[in-house]
């Protein structure tokens, strides 16, 4: 494949502009708040929003209702999962008491249908109460992740919003790359043999296929879980692989116009990072080809980045 690249610098993009808003900020310790809330076992009164776990037992006069005992029940006291008939008695409890309430039989109990719209008696009791302990403050936050002593309120604020900063940078960067990749191919000719790249792609798609079976993921399976039947994935995947293959051939000659090559003592610290934190050897994959040609495109990317945004 031979390419004739047509201009590739200075094509008037801007470098990402990133504001974090404190609305994002709230959002994202929200969610941090969210997930640290937890249960706690609790000797207080039950209130309403509660987690608790009784045994309970339902009579009429002194008679058991056949299909109405249950142990180890948990529920909300108040939500949705409560005792039908209870949802609203369950309040001013103690552990380990037991309590005689009464209550009308569920109506759409089939196991009772002898007791249908008859008052009867919930006998309940109290196994476990549990209150949510739900973080409010930043030392509240600090103090569940162990981390009060290591930063203050302040410098975990700081480190946060850096955080949703540089998320936000890396969509933002990403969709730059996009941009400049597909106007710098845009802007080449490719000079090419159309039944040499049809039949480039199909090798990458046959290559895809044994991979799968190589590790054992049934194709049938993998096809049904990105709901698409084969032929469309197929489709698709030559589509890609076709403009990835085009993309790769504009990268490398702009490399080589622009003696872009890979520093030897960085290339090998970042290979045996790799090698060590993949825990593979370095036989297992071509590090002085793929590896090393990855490294390239990627040098080649941050120069067209450079070459083409605006401060």
């Amino acid at each position: 494949m031979d390419i004739k690249l047509g201009k590739y610098t200075k094509l008037g993009y801007q470098k990402p502009n990133i504001e974090v808003f404190d609305e994002e900020y709230q959002v994202a310790l929200d969610n941090i708040r969210n997930s640290l809330t937890k249960w706690n076992d609790s000797n207080e009164l039950t209130e309403f929003g509660d987690r608790i776990t009784v045994n309970y037992s339902i009579t009429r006069g002194e008679k058991c209702i056949q299909g109405g005992q249950e142990n180890n029940i948990t529920f909300v006291v108040g939500g949705d999962e409560s005792i039908e008939g209870l949802e609203c008695n369950m309040v001013g409890f103690k552990k380990g008491e037991r309590y005689f309430l009464e209550g009308n039989l569920p109506q759409e109990d089939s196991k009772c249908e002898q007791f249908q719209e008859r008052k009867v008696i919930f006998e309940v009791e109290i196994v476990r109460i549990e209150k949510l302990n739900h973080p409010e403050t930043l030392d509240e936050v600090l103090e569940l992740i162990d981390d009060k002593e290591l930063r203050t309120a302040s410098q975990f604020e700081d480190e946060l919003k850096e955080e949703i900063y540089y998320h936000k940078y890396k969509i933002e960067l990403s969709t730059l790359v996009d941009n400049i990749l597909d106007a710098v191919v845009s802007n080449s000719e490719i000079i090419s043999d159309e039944s040499y790249i049809k039949k480039k792609v199909t090798e990458m798609y046959n290559q895809f296929i044994d991979r799968l079976e190589q590790e054992d993921v049934p194709i049938e399976i993998y096809y049904s879980q990105h709901e698409i039947s084969p032929e469309d994935y197929k489709v698709e995947f030559l589509k890609r692989a076709e403009k990835e293959m085009v993309l790769q051939a504009v990268l490398n000659e702009i490399s080589r116009v622009e003696n872009i090559t890979v520093d030897e003592k960085d290339y090998l610290l970042k290979k045996y990072k790799y090698l060590y934190e993949n825990n593979v050897n370095e036989s297992d994959i071509d590090c002085d080809g793929e590896f090393k040609n990855d490294m390239i495109r990627n040098e080649t990317i941050k120069f067209l980045i450079h070459a083409n945004t605006e401060a």
